[in-house]
């Protein structure tokens, strides 16, 4: 087959040409949109509505506050010459009147090719109830730091947001909405498998997360086939059948696991576990034991802490009212702990890292620490950025070396927050097979150079793409540099 274009023949120019692809593609996208807004201006006086049939069109307001009105019948003609359905066509010029009246900032991100088309519309649809001058308010917020956030962060912050500034009466009949919404449905499918969806309270939601991770671990431990989705999808099925969930939980808690159990041989004791009454709970296990545990990150003001109202931020949920946490959570056992304090963790020499160091780091970076990537942080490996090395015959023990650093000229210990990030497996093989260098200038940034030369600064929020050294400054708006971050 012959070729369509002439490709390059070394690696570093195809990447390079692709690149190019790419801004060309935003910036095509770019000028679309604006040529939408524009070409609703077309139609935004008392004449544009005129039409040969006096009295029949009219000026209307596709957009939302604060966007002009614009003459009705222009929808068909954009739709006709587009091939799009009308309904695509009014939510395109709507899009286009909102981002461009009511989010100049994002309007500017966009035209600049650091926003993508598709993600400003997105937003303008989240904000789409807001009075204008609150939708400013939130553009004002977001254009200040969404460059270089995944979609999903700048998504979450969006809604926390527009929580924030949107009539509490609107909120409330959204979240009623929500609840009405609330269903469980189940889909036969081929090859003996079900499909099967829901919408629960988002406390349900974590705890069943929870609970179902917890069977699936359980049933890894006796030895169950296939992957860990397949565990998983055992272990919701498992829960339908209480009497022998209970058995395995209660079995599982006394060490009472038989080897290589598949969900479908968990049966009750009547009929092979011993020691145990088929649907109770054997007086030898807390029934406290049973229940799963989630943990569950809050993010809020210290305002909204002391008056219990605002906007709460959660790292396994969409962002709720503070208002609507005692309902919420009201019917379940919580336990509220302290913030882990990232900057007094003892580092230590040891490979392994300490739980609460773990965890501390987590929360300074929620996602992996590679470029662009929106893997959440849990289950990952912890990389020492400079790669740990065995200590040597002459090191100080541990607790001179935690207590007293200055003691040992030249040397810190290796496991610390300052060295450590969450990688996938195979990024952390990457890195240290595979040509990428990694450096940990402060806490939680890092600085990634590929085996091309590509360097990306990843921080505990976003990723900003530093170009080569070499070349040009990365696309996007200039003010989205290192040096304005």
């Amino acid at each position: 087959m012959q070729e369509l274009v002439e490709v390059p023949h070394d690696a570093l120019t195809t990447v390079e040409a692709m690149r190019a692809e790419r801004r060309s593609r935003a910036q095509s996208e770019a000028r679309e949109f604006a040529l939408a807004a524009h070409f609703c201006d077309l139609f935004s006086d008392a004449d544009a509505a005129s039409s040969p049939l006096p009295g029949l069109e009219r000026l209307v307001q596709i957009g939302s506050d604060g966007t002009p009105a614009v003459a009705e019948f222009s929808v068909f003609e954009l739709s006709a010459a587009l091939r799009m359905r009308p309904v695509e066509a009014r939510v395109l010029m709507a899009n286009a009147l909102d981002v461009r009246h009511r989010l100049p900032s994002l309007w500017r991100l966009v035209m600049a090719g650091a926003l993508p088309v598709w993600q400003a519309r997105r937003l303008a649809t989240l904000t789409m109830e807001l009075p204008a001058h609150e939708a400013g308010l939130v553009d004002l917020q977001l254009g200040r730091v969404i460059g270089g956030m995944s979609f999903t962060r700048i998504e979450r912050l969006a809604e926390a947001l527009v929580l924030e500034h949107l009539p509490v009466a609107v909120a409330e009949a959204h979240r009623e909405a929500a609840l009405d919404s609330r269903g469980v449905w189940i889909e036969q499918s081929a090859s003996g498998v079900a499909q099967v969806g829901a919408v629960l309270d988002a406390p349900d939601g974590i705890f069943l997360d929870a609970q179902v991770e917890r069977v699936a671990g359980i049933l890894a431990a006796g030895g169950a086939g296939g992957g860990h989705d397949a565990r998983r999808a055992k272990a919701l099925g498992l829960l339908a059948n209480p009497a022998a969930a209970l058995d395995l939980l209660q079995a599982s808690l006394l060490d009472e696991l038989p080897s290589e159990v598949e969900a479908h041989e968990v049966q009750c004791s009547r009929q092979g576990f011993a020691g145990h009454v088929c649907g109770s709970v054997a007086g030898s296990v807390d029934p406290e034991a049973l229940l799963p545990k989630a943990s569950v990150v809050l993010h809020l003001t210290s305002d909204t802490l002391s008056d219990g109202v605002g906007p709460v931020r959660f790292e396994q949920a969409k962002p709720l009212l503070a208002q609507w946490l005692r309902d919420l959570f009201g019917a379940h056992r919580v336990t509220v702990r302290p913030v882990i304090d990232q900057n007094h963790q003892v580092p230590s020499d040891a490979y392994e890292c300490p739980p609460t160091m773990r965890e501390a780091v987590g929360l300074r970076n929620p996602f992996e620490v590679f470029p662009w990537s929106t893997r959440r942080s849990e289950g990952l490996d912890l990389d020492h950025t400079n790669p740990w090395r065995p200590p040597t015959e002459h090191s100080f023990p541990e607790l001179v070396r935690s207590l007293v650093p200055e003691l040992v000229e030249g040397h810190r210990p290796q496991t610390r927050p300052d060295n450590l990030g969450p990688l996938t497996r195979g990024v952390h093989r990457a890195k240290t097979h595979g040509g990428w260098h990694l450096q940990q200038p402060l806490p939680g940034y890092f600085i990634w150079q590929s085996p091309l030369g590509y360097r990306y600064l990843v921080t505990p929020s976003r990723t900003i793409d530093l170009g080569r050294p070499d070349a040009p400054a990365a696309w996007g708006d200039p003010e989205l540099s290192p040096s304005a971050a």
